[in-house]
């Protein structure tokens, strides 16, 4: 893992009330990182927007001039939609993207392929962190769709969407997070990935 990498933090639509999982991760990564709220500040007057354009937009402005392969960017719910559709898109500052309870399908609507078709063609290395209990999908329902061999999911036993944990379950997500980074590939070499990151599973964080 480079001595530059940072992470950016995107928190999902219930945002403030999921801050706890930022705050959570946060003092416990090795790198350094931006708050959700801090990227607000700097790139949309702090304002928060729930729909996906102005979000997409403020990422999209947060990477730009920032070096490549330098980013880690770690998706909370529907801010790993913005993550992982603004690294589809190629970005070449993104060098890996974390998912904490990816939104697979919403429990009360029918199936919205906007939120699942671009992962079949993600080049970048994702790690998608999943309750086994989370109603917008679990690891096996995330087997339904077409996920790229970039792609990895882990199944968290116990954990619903809201992820609300103790104090010693963090620490475990956060190591978990840490190896992630660590075994990225180097800067532009996201297309050969090593078979941690290729295959798809369940982890014990």
């Amino acid at each position: 893992m480079s001595q530059t990498l940072s992470a950016l933090f995107l928190l999902g639509g219930s945002f403030p009330e999921d801050q706890h999982i930022e705050d959570a991760l946060r003092p416990r990564l090795p790198f350094p990182s931006l708050g959700f709220q801090d990227l607000l500040d700097r790139h949309d007057g702090g304002r928060y927007r729930k729909a996906l354009k102005p979000r997409l937009a403020v990422l999209v402005a947060a990477l730009q001039g920032r070096a490549p392969g330098s980013v880690l960017l770690i998706g909370r719910s529907s801010g790993a939609i913005t993550a992982t559709l603004t690294a589809s898109l190629g970005a070449p500052a993104i060098r890996g993207v974390v998912a904490l309870g990816y939104p697979f399908r919403h429990p009360e609507r029918d199936e919205e392929p906007a939120r699942t078709a671009h992962l079949g063609g993600l080049q970048v290395p994702l790690l998608i962190l999943q309750g086994a209990r989370d109603g917008y999908g679990n690891a096996a329902a995330a087997a339904r769709y077409p996920l790229s061999a970039a792609i990895r999911v882990e199944e968290l036993a116990g954990v619903g969407h809201r992820m609300e944990l103790p104090p010693q379950r963090w620490d475990r997500i956060a190591a978990r997070i840490a190896r992630f980074a660590r075994q990225l590939p180097a800067t532009g070499d996201q297309g050969v990935q090593p078979a941690s990151l290729r295959r798809s599973g369940t982890g014990g964080a």
